[in-house]
Parts: structure tokens; C-alpha cells; sequence
């Protein structure tokens, strides 16, 4: 059983449900929010969540997989190299942020992407651009509920470079989102530098959220157990490493990234890390660089938030490095409010670094979202 779908079952066990229905939107179209629901258009306060991880699953992309060889499982879901990809309704994702208090979420494509039409560029940069466009509109449609990462049509790296600008200077969105590896193309290849020298060179904000590995590599060693539960942290952790000894980090420091999960087992196997690169067999770096390095990226703790899993964090990763991520609708609500509260429980984060975490962290590096909450737009008006 995939992770996502034992949380369901247990979250369904004890009488909770997440409030998200099995219907689609159409494709551009998003539903109303119901009327019933509260707006939660408030000026920012301690109580302020800004969910930095969340996914929309628009039905013309379920389509799109469906046509190019993705199968759908019986509980509607859309099985993806080991991962379940859940129905996704835009009334789903407001009754899930309304119910368990995330007032604003900055929405992003996840694996696999659009990387299975890396045979078909035409048709990959019309659906990229249809997938921005749709996230565009959600945040038009509710300014004070939504921000986007714009999404690239990975690995055509010019045209990617022009959706950012697009994505940018015309849609106001608060960033460009990456996967940590295209099959076996990782992020931090040098197909990526004209990438990372714009994102440097503009000080644009990247979210880089984990990917699939080969289905050779994960249906060999977790059992049967897709990758999200094993491979998505290890893969996290693995970028992390590439980025830095790659040089790619080091070439092009002058913009914020984000990872998820709490950074995967970096946190646990830093200093293993850095004993193994230090030695001259294996490349000879500087430790210190290295843990700089890491401790200066931005972390969401989705699905990181236990007692070990939050001491290790706090030892290894600053608490103003922190924020909330829901990752839905892959975790349920219920899930997804225990994110925010097991933090600060298991975290013991004082009454500092819980406005920091809620809130305060992603206004820092993604101030767009204040002026938004606060009702001034900063993007195009059609």
C-alpha cells in the first residue's frame, strides 16, 4: 500500500475526512468557492499559514497521462512509476486549507511532470503553458488564497527560460518550480546552468521538489513500496549532494531554493557526507562549505515533522530556514494540519520561530505573498 493511501485509510478509520470530493474541475475553469466556507481574507497575523508545498492535478493533465500510457487505478488515481497521483478538485483544495487552517498556498506541478512528452516538445510546451495559465487563473481568482511556481517544460531549457519570464513578468507568480531528476537527469546537470544563471541572475525563488527514480532502481529494493516513501527523500538528499559538488550551488548562489521534506535524510547523514566527500578519493571538499551551503537553502517539513525527525532539523538546519508544506492532496487534511501543529509540538519551537514557520520565513523570501494577503495585486489584470 502506497504511504499517501494509508493515510487516507487511517484518516477514513477514525471518522475525518479531508472534505475533498472525487468530481474534476474543467480544464481552466476553476469551481466557485463554496459560499458557506469562511473567506479567511485577514490581515496577516501570528495565526497566518503560508503553505509552501501543495499540488494541483487539473483534469486536462490526468488526461494528458492517460493518453501517453498512464494507468488508472481503481480508486481513480493515475499510477506513475510506483506513485498514486489522487483526483484533485479545486473546491477539494479550499475546503481542505479552510478546514485545517492554511490560509494561502503556493501551488506546483509534481512528478512526474511533463517529462513523458520529452518526445513530443510541441505538445510539452502547449500543455506547459496551459498548466500556467490554469494556475494563473486560480490566482486571479483568489489573490488572497493561491500562489503558483511556474512549471518548465523540462529539458528544453531555452523554451523553459522564456516560460519562466512568462511565469514571471507576466502571471506575478512567486517562483520556478524543478523536480530533483527527469528519469535519470538530475537538476543539477549541466543541461540546468543557462537555468540557474537566470534564476541567479533575476534572484528568482526555486522550489525543487523530489522525483521518481528509474522503475528499474525502486522496483528492485522497496518490495513492492513505491518510491514516495523511500526514494522521494533519498532523491531530495541526493540533489542536495549533486548541487554542491556539482560547483552548480557554488556558481549560482545569489537566489533562494526550497526543498522539501525536511531536506529527505540529509539532516541525519550530513556528517557521514562530509567525512566521504572530504577524503581526496572522493573529491577532496570542504566540509564547512558544504554544511554552509546546506543550511543556507530553505526547507518545508511535509510529512518531516516527528520528534527525531524535528531535533535533527534543528540541529543540523536553522529554525529561520523553516516552512510548512501540505503536500496536498498526496497527504489528506488531517495530515496536512498535523504538518503544522506536530512542528511546533515536537519541534518545541518557541513563540519566535513559530511565526517564522507559520508564516514569517516564506514572506521573507517570497514578499509577493504579503502584498497579496494584504489585497494589492502584482500581477496582470486582463
Amino acid at each position: 500500500m502506497q504511504l499517501n493511501q494509508l493515510l487516507v485509510a487511517v484518516t477514513l478509520a477514525i471518522g475525518i475526512t479531508s472534505g475533498h470530493g472525487i468530481g474534476h474541475d474543467k480544464p481552466g475553469k476553476p469551481t466557485p468557492e463554496p459560499t458557506s466556507l469562511p473567506e479567511h481574507d485577514v490581515p496577516i497575523d501570528n495565526n497566518t499559514v503560508i503553505d509552501t508545498h501543495s499540488h494541483i492535478i487539473p483534469d486536462f493533465l490526468r488526461q494528458a497521462m492517460l493518453d501517453n500510457g498512464f494507468t488508472l487505478s481503481p480508486d481513480d488515481s493515475i499510477l506513475s512509476n510506483g506513485v498514486y497521483i489522487p483526483p484533485w478538485t479545486l473546491d477539494g483544495h479550499l475546503n481542505a486549507m479552510n478546514q485545517y487552517g492554511i490560509n494561502y498556498s503556493v501551488v506546483s506541478i509534481s512528478a512526474p511532470g511533463l517529462i513523458f512528452l520529452d518526445k513530443k516538445p510541441r505538445e510539452q510546451l502547449k500543455l506547459t503553458r496551459k498548466l500556467n495559465d490554469y494556475m494563473y487563473s486560480l490566482t486571479k481568482q483568489y489573490p488572497t488564497r493561491f500562489g503558483a511556481f511556474c512549471f518548465l517544460p523540462i529539458p528544453q531549457v531555452k523554451a523553459s527560460i522564456e516560460e519562466a519570464k512568462y511565469c514571471l513578468d507576466k502571471l506575478g507568480f512567486e517562483g520556478v518550480g524543478l523536480l530533483t531528476n527527469y528519469n535519470e537527469l538530475m537538476v543539477g546537470d549541466k543541461l540546468f546552468e543557462p537555468i540557474f544563471e537566470f534564476l541567479n541572475k533575476r534572484n528568482v525563488p526555486l522550489y525543487i521538489h523530489p522525483a521518481s527514480v528509474v522503475a528499474e532502481c525502486w522496483e528492485k529494493t522497496t518490495h513492492g513500496y513505491g518510491p514516495a516513501m523511500i526514494d522521494f527523500p533519498i532523491q531530495s538528499t541526493r540533489t542536495l549532494i549533486h548541487l554542491f559538488a556539482s560547483g552548480m550551488r557554488s556558481k549560482f548562489p545569489d537566489f533562494n531554493i526550497i526543498f522539501s521534506h525536511g531536506g529527505g535524510v540529509l539532516p541525519f547523514i550530513a556528517d557521514r557526507v562530509g567525512n566521504f566527500l572530504s577524503t581526496p578519493q572522493n573529491g577532496g571538499y570542504n566540509s564547512t562549505e558544504m554544511f554552509e551551503q546546506f543550511r543556507a537553502y530553505y526547507y518545508d517539513l511535509a510529512s518531516a515533522v516527528s520528534k527525531p525527525t524535528m531535533a535533527a532539523i534543528k540541529e543540523f538546519i536553522s529554525t529561520d530556514r523553516l516552512l510548512v508544506g501540505s503536500d496536498y492532496p498526496f497527504t489528506p487534511g488531517p495530515a496536512a494540519a498535523g504538518f503544522v501543529r506536530g512542528a511546533i509540538a515536537n519541534g518545541k519551537l518557541t513563540p519566535e520561530e513559530q511565526l517564522g514557520y507559520k508564516n514569517g520565513n516564506a514572506l521573507r523570501i517570497l514578499p509577493g505573498i504579503k502584498a497579496k494577503l494584504l489585497g494589492r495585486r502584482l500581477f496582470r489584470v486582463d
